[in-house]
């Protein structure tokens, strides 16, 4: 060797020498010498290329590794690299045809196999995918990145017990994978299984303190667990360590969402679409985010009304505006959702239209991409009743609409399945698995879902709420069955032109029903549900521990309903209260999840208080989440339940009539959210505390407040009469009925 050769090569591998010391600026200045004196040289191209790849400089890396391959195109190596490069500048069939190169060259190249298997993944060729990580694994049985690759295909399609094996082995064999136990973090979260993925995310952080996705996984645990304020901080320790870090950015948006704080939730989706344009979930909360669970006024609600309109108009003509590209839409939808919207207590049924309307465009232009099957149902002896749900475990949806009717529906005439698309597992699911013919249990993709329903071919969907599950307000846009109608779970029309009929019961609603629904409404008997008691097993509670000071002759009065039931509009009628009930102490309940909002609602009504001249803690008591058991409790020691007067409670109310009959005094209005308790008193033939407006509202109140014996006489009245409420088979008669008319007009015929 000569000695200009020979100094070229001592360049390289000095240059290679500070490449691997971490000193980059050093090495590239090294590795373009040796190109200077020998351009030619295919080596130097290649670690120049590693080099710019691993300072993310990858249009140039694209150019270096391309000018390897080149000089060198018998090197698997470099044409695997090269599809490192190519796959980070978007060129995923370049980059495939690159991995193909490197593995004709060299057959048993394990980590090719595996990265030619992520573009697969990324190509959506999964089937192909996952035979080339397995094939990794067949060459090199250590190789814990094709672990945790095959770990990712299974949890992208929904099997995630077999993703959880995959990352466990990954980290059998690397203990300190850091992605490895953060994509096991992000399993466990969706398996319900918060804890866990606490901890999975700790591991991460405890190596790599600055690990951006970790954070932004560890705080959307904590928002799910009411753990708001540490939410934030670890959402803001993302952002610190990736200020371009675009899903926590939109996370932390969610979270302000969620608290009344749009100002600022709006500012991060503004900050997220700027550096992800196309990002359409951004896109789709920055419409909804208009609709928070709080609004300091009656002025504010408006306003925020006019927003929302204002925003659905120009989402909608996003939407539309490239109708090829429609169903890349479907990741946006119901990730937010117009929840609070009938908290606004006007008829929205053409403002839904719109909503539901785009939703279902979405969807079916979706559903055309994956080629999958259409509604069909095929003639049977017993009509195929399916129901689709998140909440089949103890929850209001489950125990008071979806329950009885999964119960009692005659199997000589209906065939009942249920969809449960929720990750939440208790008693109840274990109950319903067994009440039910067929029961398919979530998570699963949205696909999959589709294909099970579909190959079940069911005569009915019946969808218990529309409007707080993500996964549901897909499907139920989408036409999977002849016959599809929702219910009074979330007590909203849905709008969404899928959605046949809405049911509802003859006490909830008033005389103008069908002018509140795009659905036709089908008005059961009574309160349109058939349930049981739900058991009002208490703990015993003290009070004055709560922050509830108890004194001789002052009256407590209870009013323990979320945050966004309590309408700006309505704050006086506490105050009258007060003023005309003089000493009392009214209990409100602080809800973790929404603890920022629930504490400006705090503040807004201490102002009502003290502009009439009151001192807000003579009167109120603010208590926080509690369990069941203690909620029950605190309900057993009240004297009056007042129900919240826009947006009516149900579930509460009943548990406070069955809490020693325990006297509601509710508002009906002209909504079906507006008349829950109300209905539920007329059933009982208790209608001495249904006010029809506020002024007979308070004296209710103040009769009650007033006469402790009448309202013992109250107590026993609602004890011997609440059974009335239970167990109406009234209500699963005329439903069969209506199913069995219904599906025989479909098939020509009385099935």
């Amino acid at each position: 060797m000569n000695a200009r050769k020979q100094r070229t090569a001592d360049l390289l591998h000095e240059g290679m020498a500070q490449h691997r010391a971490g000193d980059l600026r050093e090495a590239e200045r090294l590795y373009r010498a040796v190109l200077q004196r020998d351009p030619a040289l295919c080596d130097a191209w290649h670690k120049l290329g590693l080099l710019l790849l691993q300072c993310r400089r990858n249009d140039k890396a694209l150019k270096a590794l391309s000018r390897a391959v080149q000089c060198n195109d018998r090197a698997a190596p470099f044409f695997s690299d090269l599809g490192v490069a190519l796959k980070r500048a978007e060129r995923l069939e370049d980059a495939l045809v690159a991995y193909d190169r490197a593995l004709a060259l060299q057959p048993d190249y394990a980590q090719a196999h595996n990265n030619r298997a992520n573009i697969l993944r990324e190509l959506g060729r999964e089937t192909e995918a996952r035979q080339g990580y397995l094939r990794a694994i067949a060459l090199r049985a250590d190789y814990p990145d094709a672990h945790n690759n095959l770990g990712v295909l299974a949890q992208k399609s929904g099997r995630l017990d077999e993703a959880l094996d995959h990352y466990d082995r990954a980290l059998a064999i690397r203990p300190d994978y850091a992605e490895a136990h953060c994509n096991r973090g992000n399993a466990l979260k969706e398996l319900g299984r918060m804890s866990e993925a606490l901890a999975a995310y700790d591991t991460v952080l405890r190596m790599q303190p600055a690990n951006s996705d970790a954070c932004n996984n560890r705080g959307n645990v904590l928002n799910q667990q009411g753990r708001q304020a540490e939410a934030l901080q670890s959402w803001q320790q993302a952002l610190q360590s990736d200020a371009g870090h675009v899903d926590a950015l939109f996370n932390r948006a969610n979270a302000y969402k969620d608290q009344g704080r749009v100002v600022e939730a709006q500012a991060d989706l503004r900050a997220a679409l700027v550096i992800r344009p196309d990002f359409v979930q951004a896109h789709w909360t920055l419409a909804m985010s208009s609709l928070p669970p709080f609004y300091a006024s009656v002025a504010a609600l408006e306003e925020a009304r006019r927003n929302y309109a204002a925003g659905l108009e120009q989402l909608i003509g996003k939407c539309h505006a490239d109708p090829r590209g429609l169903a890349r839409w479907e990741e946006a939808v119901g990730v937010n959702q117009p929840f609070y919207l009938p908290y606004h207590a006007f008829n929205d049924r053409d403002l839904q239209r719109r909503y539901g309307e785009l939703t279902c465009a979405i969807m079916s232009a979706w559903l055309k991409t994956r080629l999958l099957p259409g509604p069909h149902s095929r003639r049977r002896d017993r009509v195929l009743v399916g129901f689709v749900s998140a909440y089949m475990h103890r929850h209001s949806v489950w125990d008071v609409i979806t329950r009885g009717i999964v119960r009692r529906l005659d199997r000589a005439r209906f065939t009942v399945h249920c969809y449960n698309t929720g990750w939440r597992r208790d008693r109840e699911t274990a109950q319903a698995g067994r009440d039910a013919d067929k029961f398919l249990r979530g998570p699963r993709t949205l696909p999959q879902w589709v294909q099970e329903i579909a190959a079940d071919a069911p005569d009915v969907l019946i969808y218990p709420e529309i409007g707080m599950d993500p996964m549901t307000v897909k499907l139920a846009s989408l036409r999977l069955a002849p016959m599809q109608m929702t219910a009074w779970g979330h007590p909203f029309t849905s709008g969404l032109p899928t959605m046949d009929y809405f049911l509802s019961g003859e006490l909830l609603e008033p005389p103008q029903a069908q002018e509140h629904y795009t659905e036709k409404a089908v008005l059961l008997p009574n309160l349109g549900c058939y349930f049981e008691p739900l058991g009002i097993e208490a703990d015993e509670v003290n009070l004055v521990e709560l922050g509830i000071p108890q004194q001789q002759g002052v009256p407590l009065l209870v009013s323990c309903q979320q945050v966004s039931k309590y309408h700006p509009a309505h704050d006086q009628i506490f105050v009258r209260i007060a003023q005309t009930v003089g000493r009392c102490r009214m209990v409100f309940v602080q809800v973790a999840r929404t603890a920022e909002a629930c504490l400006l609602f705090r503040r807004r009504l201490e102002q009502v208080f003290r502009a009439a001249g009151l001192n807000p803690d003579d009167y109120c008591s603010f208590v926080p989440t509690l369990s069941r058991r203690k909620f029950l409790g605190v309900l057993k020691q009240m004297d009056v339940y007042l129900d919240t007067t826009a947006f009516s409670g149900f579930t509460t109310a009943i548990q406070a009539l069955a809490c020693g009959g325990l006297p509601v005094v509710t508002l009906e209005g002209e909504f079906l959210r507006s008349r829950l308790a109300a209905a539920l008193l007329r059933r009982i033939d208790v209608t001495e505390t249904i006010a029809n407006d506020a002024d007979e509202y308070l004296e209710i109140v103040a009769r009650l407040v007033r006469d402790p014996f009448a309202r013992a006489n109250l107590r026993r009245k609602i004890l011997e009469r609440l059974p009335l409420a239970y167990e109406d088979r009234t209500v699963i008669d005329s439903l069969e009925q209506f199913l069995a008319k219904t599906m025989g007009k479909h098939w020509g015929q009385t099935p």
